[in-house]
């Protein structure tokens, strides 16, 4: 085993992890490009070419985690927006999209704050005009919905970092 782990293979190895990853950021945003129908060879530029892209994907991993779900975010709100106003929830778009806001904000607390826009965006998205029974129906079918779907998995990844790092133990939590 020790001979296993050389220098190069500590080299290679987060870079390994990383790979998949990056192309699957290059994949949302092809995505994206053809449900918005826009040209994807100068938005492949433009990501290619960004400073905050290639910074965020070659420092630390909470960065390049944070911008790939960030851009998973922006294609599930893609795929969940397009749904005309008075629908109910759909909850197999509901349930990724709160993983990932629970995972990104886990992952790093400005999460929240940069997926705010996108997430105001989907919120308000296909609402013909404000009024009272429009603000129940949004706060009742999209916020409701989205908060517990990020809920439940917020606290799993609580109480598994909890027990895993010793600050609650499964006597203390049987016991509360």
């Amino acid at each position: 085993l020790p001979t296993l782990i050389t220098p190069t293979v500590l080299v290679l190895l987060p870079r390994l992890v990383l790979l998949p990853i990056s192309l699957s950021l290059d994949i949302s945003l092809l995505l994206l490009t053809k449900h918005y129908k826009i040209p994807s060879h100068p938005t492949m530029l433009l990501l290619a070419s960004s400073n905050i892209a290639l910074i965020y994907s070659t420092r630390s991993l909470s960065n390049t985690l944070e911008l790939y779900l960030f851009s998973l975010l922006f294609l599930l709100l893609a795929v969940s927006s397009s749904a005309p106003f008075p629908a109910r929830p759909n909850w197999h778009n509901l349930l990724p999209l709160g993983f990932v806001c629970a995972l990104g904000t886990f992952n790093r607390p400005t999460f929240i704050l940069f997926a705010a826009t996108p997430l105001l965006f989907w919120f308000f998205s296909n609402v013909p005009n404000l009024t009272v029974s429009t603000i129940k129906h949004l706060l009742l079918f999209r916020l409701l919905p989205l908060s517990l779907t990020t809920l439940l998995p917020g606290l799993i990844l609580l109480t598994t970092d909890s027990l895993y790092f010793g600050e609650l133990t499964p006597a203390k939590l049987i016991s509360v």
